[in-house]
């Protein structure tokens, strides 16, 4: 636990956090050829036990499973590492894994009314944005604007920084949907914010309802 202090510490002495912050997990874990069958059955067990709810993923035409995870704040996190660090992996099923720590900026998300589940998309259409730093206020305040243009019959979207990972400043995009055409049709960048961009990757994950239990409806 003396790792999980010392992160802690640096978030809030550093990233300027208080210790009730919306704090997500991702966790990406990439799937050995041939196991993944085996792999879904060993997690569906595995997540009999965990203490956080979770919205699993699929990246499309890959073998990566992509999961989200809301920890609610930094004693939250606190929990998640010990639940990690007592959890025995089965490492022969995986090439490697990937955790990244998130802040959910509900202000720069826009849910339709009636779609709050996690759950009422069969597809998630993700843009991860690594942009110059010191642009983040020209990012959020693109992102609700996006959110204002969107009030009425508009695009579910959720919106995460990136703050403890690779490559910062990193914005991740989710656009909840029904088809690669309906995510791919929200222009989240604005043509002034083009030049702030280091980076930007794009991807298409199906939400896998079987290994998910975070239904979206509960205040997080």
């Amino acid at each position: 636990m003396r790792l999980c202090s010392a992160i802690i510490g640096l978030l809030i002495g550093i990233g300027g956090l208080s210790a009730q912050e919306p704090l997500w997990v991702i966790e990406q874990e990439f799937v050995k050829l041939g196991k993944q069958e085996v792999y879904q059955n060993y997690k569906k067990g595995q997540l009999k036990e965990a203490k956080f709810p979770v919205l699993a993923l699929q990246q499309i035409d890959e073998m990566q499973y992509i999961y989200l995870i809301p920890v609610r704040g930094f004693e939250g996190l606190g929990t998640y590492f010990k639940q990690t660090q007592d959890t025995t992996w089965d490492k022969s099923l995986l090439n490697f894994s990937v955790e990244s720590l998130q802040l959910y900026l509900e202000e720069c998300s826009f849910i339709p009314q009636g779609k709050e589940s996690y759950l009422a998309f069969p597809f998630v259409y993700f843009h991860v944005f690594t942009i110059d730093p010191g642009y983040e206020g020209a990012m959020e305040k693109r992102l609700k604007a996006l959110v204002q243009e969107q009030r009425g019959a508009g695009t579910c979207f959720r919106t995460w920084k990136v703050i403890m990972g690779a490559d910062l400043p990193k914005y991740i995009v989710g656009i909840f949907c029904n088809s690669a055409k309906e995510g791919e049709s929200l222009e989240v960048i604005s043509a002034e914010l083009k030049n702030s961009l280091r980076k930007e990757s794009h991807g298409m994950a199906k939400v896998l309802q079987e290994l998910s239990t975070l239904n979206g409806k509960e205040k997080i």
